[in-house]
């Protein structure tokens, strides 16, 4: 094995061969063998080898780290240990962690929302808390008409006018999205129709317009709690006048024919004047809405009726016979 001293002579064979004659061995073996350990004299710079630098940079890291641990388990070593083990644990465990997650996520975003909103909500629940529905809102359909805005002052104007116990939450929810304003209401609960029709029925009167100047002429004409909503809806959409109404009732006919015998006549021009021909030869009442249509359409003139009513005639002729006796003569 060679020796400090061979290892340092095999460097330095030049040196050796220059024939310097003031060269000194032992102070070159010194300077050689003090080569990269920290110099403490005065005005030599401190060098710090590399490989001890980084070991001690990672020294100090664990260190840092595990003082971070301790403290987040309050210092306890034993709880730190314990609950690290049970997150592991808990991690193969479980049945199903995308679900779990997912409701984790729900359940912050709830928590979120509550906290943003809870003071409106909360206002709003306790104002429902003062109105009269037919049984107290569950916390879901509190939630469901906050959601879709229907204001307090909506529902107080149905519960002073007796209607909120009488319609559903959803009732509630789907008048106020259509639109249909509190002083539609207050037209119906004057006629006295507002307990007779449903919710649905409501929307689908506001819906196609039905205006409250309309419903009060069917309940001046005592027609109002004769026909449906959606016949009034037909009645109204078909263009039926109120004089038309109000003519056919005079005739003591308004209650004789459905609302789609009303919209079959009037659609067919059948003229009130037609219809009084009629009733003043008592035939009227011997015919359906159907024959009086045809005997129009076919252009049967009352001056034919007339005169078969004066031979005794009418009685004995269904309204296709009277067609066809009109057809030949003509």
């Amino acid at each position: 094995m060679s020796t400090n001293k061979d290892k340092f002579r095999k460097g330095i064979p030049n040196d050796l061969n220059n024939n310097d004659p003031d060269f000194n061995l032992d102070q070159y073996i010194d300077e050689q063998s003090m080569e990269g350990e920290e110099d403490v004299r005065p005005g030599v710079t401190f060098r710090v080898k590399e490989k001890s630098t980084k070991k001690r940079d990672r020294t100090v890291i664990a260190v840092v780290l595990a003082i971070i641990f301790l403290w987040y388990f309050d210092w306890n070593p034993i709880n730190a240990i314990t609950q690290t083990s049970q997150g592991i644990a808990g991690l193969f465990s479980s049945d199903d962690p995308i679900t779990q997650v997912e409701a984790n996520a729900v359940q912050e975003a709830l928590n979120s929302e509550t906290a943003s909103g809870s003071s409106s909500i909360l206002e709003y629940s306790a104002a429902l808390g003062n109105l009269r529905f037919d049984s107290n809102p569950a916390s879901s359909e509190v939630l469901a008409l906050y959601n879709n805005g229907v204001p307090i002052s909506y529902m107080e104007k149905l519960n002073q006018l007796d209607y909120l116990d009488e319609v559903s939450y959803s009732g509630v929810i789907g008048l106020y999205a259509n639109g249909v304003p509190t002083s539609y209401f207050e037209k119906l609960n004057q006629l006295d129709y507002l307990d007779e029709v449903s919710y649905s029925g409501i929307i689908g009167l506001y819906a196609n317009g039905v205006t409250t100047g309309y419903l009060e002429t069917l309940d001046q004409l005592d027609y109002l709690d004769e026909v449906s909503y959606s016949g009034i809806i037909g009645l109204y959409a078909n263009g039926v006048s109120e004089s038309y109404l109000r003519g056919l009732n005079q005739l003591d006919y308004l209650d004789e024919v459905s609302y789609s015998g009303i919209i079959g006549m009037y659609s067919n021009g059948v003229t009130l004047s037609y219809l009084n021909t009629l009733h003043e030869i008592d035939y009227l009442d011997e015919i359906n809405y159907s024959g009086i249509i045809g005997l129009y359409a076919n252009g049967v003139t009352p001056s034919f009726l007339r005169e078969l009513a004066q031979r005794d005639l009418l009685d004995d002729m269904s309204y296709s016979d009277i067609i066809r006796v009109y057809m030949n003569d003509n």
